[in-house]
């Protein structure tokens, strides 16, 4: 099997773009990201979008933008899988290259929310879960983490403030992040005073509506120019699970469990290894339930070393440097692109809130409340 590397990276500002669409978008984060990788020409280009045939009634989003970007020659394919539909589109390529089917394949994700009505994105963002059995019953995404939220809270006598704190480290991490959507401190005590979402959750717990677009370009090992600013993309792992109200423990996401012991068995790395991870949190409920999912802590324990400090870029295990889900932002198609390119910086040395000697990262995302989860694994070369 080829191994590959990351040899280019664009991103745009994570906004609401009331004056650009997903063309305008798309085309911002591939000229960077061609920049970037000394304008390799791809081979294949796959692109991720989640929500375009909801919110801008278009389809065949992948061969409009290969038009647009004037690549019509080169094939081209859309990955749509909710959530998770960056990191599919990641292993997509990843699979690409290391089939030796192709030698630089340009990954793109993007997504424009702001174009739709609050009512309307809740319903499109929801048809993630089995419509018929959830969405027709009146349940949402929120809603079944504010269940979990309610659970955890009794199940092991945690403190609400102490969860949110999550929200409140994202913030604090996005201040210096120029691509960042919220780049403002946000106490504790403001987000425990914002309204209730769906409760207990509150508002300022849960992600914004956001734009955006961010393009990888992988490329074969012959394709690599520059070591020292190419990064090793050693193994992407995938695990799935039943629906939420089906498991033995709402309170774990095997999918993500079954994910690491992948990695562990076949990247040879433990969690001790680690220089930094990037979790996906629409709520702020999701990190500790991820966090000891992953076997870093205990049950009822996941928001421990953030208390202790140890989430910091200088702490035992940075977490979310570039602001996660709710500071940085979460265009839904092009999350785990961003999450990626913001790890590709750190490995080079280039971060915004830099990991003092970063050499191996680990992202992390998910479709709906752990149905599906990955885990992409990066290397400095």
């Amino acid at each position: 099997m080829n191994e590959v590397y990351i040899t280019g990276i664009g991103l745009t500002k994570v906004s609401e773009h009331w004056n650009k669409s997903l063309k305008h978008l798309t085309y911002e984060s591939v000229q960077n990201c061609l920049k970037d990788c000394n304008y390799k020409k791809p081979d294949l280009i796959v692109v991720s979008n989640a929500l375009g045939g909801f919110i801008q009634y278009q389809e065949s989003l992948s061969n409009l933008i290969a038009e647009n970007l004037s690549l019509n020659k080169i094939p081209n394919l859309r990955i749509e899988t909710g959530e998770a539909s960056g990191a599919s589109a990641l292993m997509v390529g990843y699979m690409a290259i290391a089939s030796g089917m192709f030698k630089n394949v340009l990954i793109i994700g993007v997504e424009k929310i702001s174009d739709a009505l609050p009512h309307q994105f809740i319903s499109y963002v929801s048809s993630f879960l089995d419509y018929e059995y959830f969405v027709y019953n009146g349940i949402t995404p929120a809603s079944i983490f504010a269940i979990l939220y309610k659970l955890y809270l009794k199940r092991y006598n945690a403190k609400q403030e102490n969860i949110a704190q999550f929200a409140s480290h994202d913030h604090k991490m996005a201040i210096n992040v120029e691509h960042a959507q919220y780049r403002f401190n946000l106490p504790v005590e403001r987000i425990l005073s914002s309204p209730i979402l769906v409760d207990p959750i509150r508002l300022f717990e849960s992600y914004p509506v956001s734009d955006g677009a961010a393009s990888i370009m992988l490329s074969s090992k012959d394709q690599v120019e520059n070591k020292d600013y190419s990064v090793k993309l050693e193994m992407i792992s995938a695990s799935t699970d039943v629906n939420v109200l089906y498991r033995e423990d709402m309170l774990l996401f095997a999918s993500l469990r079954d994910s690491f012991s992948q990695i562990r068995k076949h990247a040879k790395i433990e969690l001790k290894d680690i220089d930094f991870l990037e979790i996906y949190d629409p709520y702020t409920i999701a990190s500790p339930i991820i966090l000891e999912s992953l076997g870093l802590l205990n049950k009822g324990e996941g928001y421990k070393l953030l208390l202790e400090g140890q989430h910091e870029k200088d702490g035992d295990l940075p977490l979310n440097t570039h602001g996660g889900l709710k500071a940085r932002g979460h265009p839904i198609g092009a999350t785990t692109l961003y999450q990626v390119c913001e790890s590709v910086l750190q490995l080079r040395d280039k971060a915004y809130n830099q990991v003092p000697n970063a050499y191996i990262g680990l992202v992390h995302s998910m479709n709906n409340i752990g149905d599906q989860s990955f885990l992409i694994l990066l290397k400095r070369l």
